[in-house]
């Protein structure tokens, strides 16, 4: 079984192409934030994410930017080759199969755009809660 599922935010502007036969195809980095926190260490992992298709299209008609947190399932296709001068280059590519928002458009224009939040005194005494 080839799987990934990965939660995590869109790390760069998703860059829209198109394949030899016309059908759309996106490509963007996507960050992972890693469990637990190791000093000396990132706090997440970055993977080169690719959709193809209708998955594509999707992503394109929800205008997804960097910032936009996603849900995202797929498989692991390995894309190495030679350069020019001989070299081989072994990289993966994380092709999405599926994707869901993991967050409402609420919520993050919430975050870009934080509402005025009213100042409330604190109590003096924990006899002053109304409860």
């Amino acid at each position: 079984m080839n799987k990934f599922l990965f939660m995590g935010r869109i790390a760069s502007d998703p860059t829209r192409l198109k394949s030899a036969d016309g059908a759309d195809v996106i490509r963007f980095s996507f960050a992972v934030s890693r469990g637990k926190k190791i000093e000396g260490q990132p706090d997440a992992d970055f993977f080169k994410v690719i959709a193809f298709r209708k998955v594509a299209e999707s992503l394109i008609r929800f205008d997804v930017g960097k910032g936009t947190k996603l849900l995202l399932d797929g498989e692991i296709r390995n894309n190495n080759y030679l350069d020019k001068q001989g070299v081989k280059h072994y990289e993966n590519e994380f092709v999405i199969n599926k994707f869901e928002f993991a967050e409402s458009k609420k919520s993050r224009e919430a975050v870009e755009q934080p509402a005025s939040v009213a100042e409330v005194a604190p109590a003096e005494d924990e006899d002053d809660f109304p409860f």
